[in-house]
């Protein structure tokens, strides 16, 4: 007995019908695919992007730099003027600083025309004046601010006094080291104290 033509017909249309079938689904999962494909080439270039500009990011740094410029020395009051100027550097913003200026006690009195909170610091070496403060206002690249102008007393015109400045940002103190106290005033300039070998 022979299998009838229309069965015959009937199992290959429905297996041109499961091919078909078939087919259309590798075809929709080829198109899944490919757009997967896109999607992780494009999450890909997000990644080295945020990548580029986090190393950007990191790569930028302040960079505190103090200045320091007599105004004014007035020799029958025996009594100078000192600017105290703070310059960035570096390639970032300094937003916010602490700054702190030591002043050898041995000579006084000393103001200060920025509100400062002060006191009387004794180190190994001495004593300071010791004035601080909070500088809110940012300092952008290449620029300053003026710190503090300070109106020292009795400053003899044949001596130098120990000062010393230090600044504390978020990236860190400004100098490095722990001591702030290394430079010389007199009444020409400040410059730095040479230190001993």
């Amino acid at each position: 007995m022979g299998v009838p033509a229309i069965f015959i017909v009937a199992v290959g249309a429905a297996v041109i019908v499961l091919v078909a079938i078939q087919l259309n689904v590798l075809l929709m999962q080829s198109d899944a695919l490919a757009r997967q494909t896109a999607l992780i080439d494009r999450m890909t270039e997000l990644a080295t992007r945020q990548s580029q500009i986090i190393d950007a990011s990191i790569a930028k740094h302040s960079e505190p730099r103090t200045e320091f410029i007599i105004r004014a020395y007035d020799a029958a009051t025996r009594m100078i003027e000192l600017a105290v100027t703070v310059r960035n550097g570096g390639t970032k913003a300094i937003t916010g600083l602490y700054a702190h200026l030591f002043v050898d006690a041995t000579i006084g009195p000393v103001a200060v025309d920025r509100q400062s909170t002060y006191e009387v610091a004794s180190t190994d070496v001495g004593s300071y004046h010791h004035f601080s403060t909070y500088v809110a206002e940012p300092i952008f690249p290449t620029r300053g601010v003026l710190i503090w102008t300070a109106t020292i007393g009795g400053v003899a015109s044949d001596r130098e006094y120990s000062i010393g400045v230090k600044i504390v940002t978020e990236e860190g103190a400004f100098p490095p080291d722990a001591d702030a106290i290394g430079l010389l005033l007199s009444t020409t300039g400040v410059r730095v104290q040479q230190r001993k070998a």
